[in-house]
């Protein structure tokens, strides 16, 4: 159901090594790691067992961690040969304060009432149509559409996010001069809501 939690963490996978992400059975993202059935087991159990911890980290900080990507690389050369080689920041992870997203979505939700983000979709059937894979380059020169610089008011708001969310995960000022989370919270919903009645009125 529309937002309703799971009550264990769920595990996609996705192929990195596509023009665009696409999901995958567990065997294909077992046969294209190259792993073999343990190690893929260990791979599952290590990201579950990394979601439920940063879960909890997050809960304890009055966040919630809505759904995120973790990438492994695989080294057989060490005694514990799968690590976790990524960033967990909003770059890679969806967090809610009380309901408003701080991460990327931000800027997905500036984006998505735009000609250019809906000019994506056309590239990309124009470009399956034709088994090409510059579907980029179509929506730029064939479709003549491309994303229209950030407000900088909404610029601003989308470089304190990562700054707000250090000094509040850290729990420390790392970052000076910034506000805190809850006020960094009003002045985003502030923001979205004042955009959210503008592209009514379009």
């Amino acid at each position: 159901k529309l937002n309703q939690w799971f009550p264990q963490p769920a595990l996609q996978f996705f192929s990195k090594l596509e023009p665009k992400d696409r999901l995958l059975t567990w065997q294909e993202a077992s046969t294209l790691a190259n792993l073999s059935a343990e190690q893929f087991a260990q791979l599952v159990e290590l990201s579950i067992d990394t979601a439920l911890a940063l879960h909890v980290f997050f809960a304890e900080r009055n966040l919630d961690l809505w759904d995120g990507k973790l990438e492994f690389v695989f080294d057989p050369n060490i005694p514990q040969p799968l690590l976790l080689a990524d960033c967990v920041g909003p770059d890679e992870i969806r967090l809610l304060y009380k309901g408003v997203h701080l991460s990327k979505e931000v800027l997905r939700q500036h984006y998505r009432p735009t000609a250019w983000y809906k000019s994506l979709a056309t590239a990309r059937n124009i470009a399956a149509k034709n088994g090409r894979e510059d579907w980029q380059q179509i929506c730029r020169d064939e479709l003549k559409q491309s994303p229209q610089p950030l407000p900088a008011d909404l610029k601003t708001l989308a470089s304190q996010l990562y700054l707000v969310l250090s000094n509040e995960i850290i729990g420390k000022t790392i970052f000076p001069s910034q506000p805190n989370l809850q006020e960094f919270v009003k002045q985003l919903e502030k923001k979205l809501s004042s955009q959210n009645k503008s592209n009514l009125k379009k």
